[in-house]
């Protein structure tokens, strides 16, 4: 972050007006406390840089003459490498009503305003450095912050925002878990169960894709059974009796996958609700010793 700013302080006065050569004791005063501080923030000495630029905007006002717009941007990257929240903001502001739009005036009140957890007018200088800056915004990694603010205040919009994200981000678990929510919270189901499954690969006891899994093929075999058994009850014949043994034969393959999700679940935290699960399952499996085993255990509590 500091060297972005050291690159940035080299460039920042590139259009500074050529100052007058008068010899008057007011201009030289002025020129001598300028210099000092383009010096001193030349050379990395900050403190002194900011010194200087405090001493030189005081004398400025104190006798009504003007101060560039360049100076204040300067002062305020000076500033900000210092790590002077408060006169960095003030100095930015003084450039911003100027007409001042730097990308690192941008950079500065991004990393300022998240960390006073101001998501408002951090999401403005985010916003500003993506349509203004797309190179800057790329090396501070905006957009992946963009999706992290809207998932706090806005799903719609994390939801929009997340193509953006730079592919690195998008595959890391923690991306992964936040798009994973939306994708549960819209009922994108099919995403979801890829999703889950690439959260498994990545950390194979992440809770909310075990419990995805879990209940997809719980749900799925139990939809399953309920209809093959109401064909059944309406159609006792022997052909249909036969049918519905090939389709439990199926169903029990499900009713196990969601079996081996639980036990995982199970194995971290031993929660009633999935024990009410596992009674269910084993139930179905047609094993009742362990099914009145997890139903007392789903009764525990």
């Amino acid at each position: 972050m500091n060297v972005y700013f050291r690159q940035t302080a080299a460039v920042v006065l590139l259009s500074l007006a050529i100052w007058s050569c008068s010899t008057s004791k007011v201009a030289k005063e002025s020129l001598s406390l300028k210099d000092n501080a383009l010096t001193a923030s030349s050379s990395g000495d900050y403190q002194m840089a900011v010194q200087s630029w405090t001493s030189y905007f005081d004398s400025q006002i104190r006798k009504n003459l003007p101060v560039e717009v360049t100076d204040y941007a300067r002062a305020a990257a000076d500033a900000y490498i210092l790590g002077n929240e408060q006169l960095t903001l003030s100095w930015y502001d003084q450039a911003r009503q100027s007409g001042y739009d730097g990308a690192d005036m941008h950079v500065a009140f991004m990393h300022i305003f998240r960390k006073q957890n101001n998501l408002s007018r951090e999401l403005t200088a985010l916003q500003g450095l993506k349509d203004n800056f797309p190179e800057v915004a790329a090396e501070h990694k905006v957009n992946s912050r963009l999706f992290g603010i809207y998932m706090e205040i806005d799903k719609v919009k994390a939801l929009e925002q997340w193509e953006s994200v730079p592919a690195p981000e998008r595959n890391t678990e923690p991306y992964l878990s936040d798009y994973f929510i939306l994708c549960k919270q819209f009922d994108y189901k099919e995403i979801a169960d890829s999703l889950a499954a690439e959260l498994l690969k990545l950390n194979d006891n992440h809770i909310p894709a075990l419990e995805w899994m879990a209940e997809k093929y719980y749900w799925q075999a139990e939809k399953n059974y309920q209809s093959e058994m109401e064909k059944y009850n309406r159609n006792r014949t022997h052909v249909q009796y036969t049918f519905l043994i090939n389709e439990l034969k199926k169903i029990s393959a499900d009713f196990r996958r969601s079996r081996d999700y639980f036990d995982r679940l199970w194995a971290q935290e031993k929660s009633p609700r999935y024990a009410a699960f596992l009674a269910n399952i084993y139930s179905r499996l047609d094993n009742p010793d362990r099914a009145n085993h997890f139903r007392k255990l789903s009764e525990s509590e």
